[in-house]
């Protein structure tokens, strides 16, 4: 019972977190189904309604269809396994699970997403297409 507590107190900060130390107060996107508000350096994690993902052009969530970028995307997750994928361009990823869609997260802009580690990582530590590990 003990591990399991102090399992789920490591796991509760790092799941969706964003630091806000030394961050000036505002919005920031999270990913396309949530955003996180930062005010004295305290962040809160805020989900968009069914239906809506963030807009990072107006700070808000909104209709799908109002949305331009790689949030206006759905992708068909049925028949795929529970994991991450990446999308077009490996700079962003999606996630299914239970055959539902998750949304989209973007990768540093540094990196790209590796789908055999599940998270994003130096292009040189990918596999092609995303990366170039094994390339000469």
């Amino acid at each position: 019972m003990y591990r399991m507590i102090c399992l789920v107190l490591v796991i509760l900060p790092i799941a969706g977190a964003i630091d806000c130390k030394g961050m000036q107060d505002g919005t920031y996107e999270v990913g396309c189904k949530s955003y996180a508000t930062c005010s004295g350096g305290v962040s809160t994690i805020h989900d968009c309604p069914v239906g809506q993902v963030y807009d990072n052009s107006t700070k808000k969530c909104a209709n799908t269809s109002l949305v331009t970028g790689i949030c206006s995307h759905y992708e068909d997750c049925t028949g795929k396994a529970d994991q991450k994928y990446a999308d077009a361009g490996c700079k962003t990823f999606y996630t299914c699970t239970k055959g539902t869609f998750l949304g989209h997260n973007n990768c540093d802009s540094v990196l790209v997403f590796d789908e055999v580690k599940q998270t994003c990582n130096w292009p040189s530590e990918v596999a092609p297409p995303c990366g170039t590990k094994g390339q000469a």
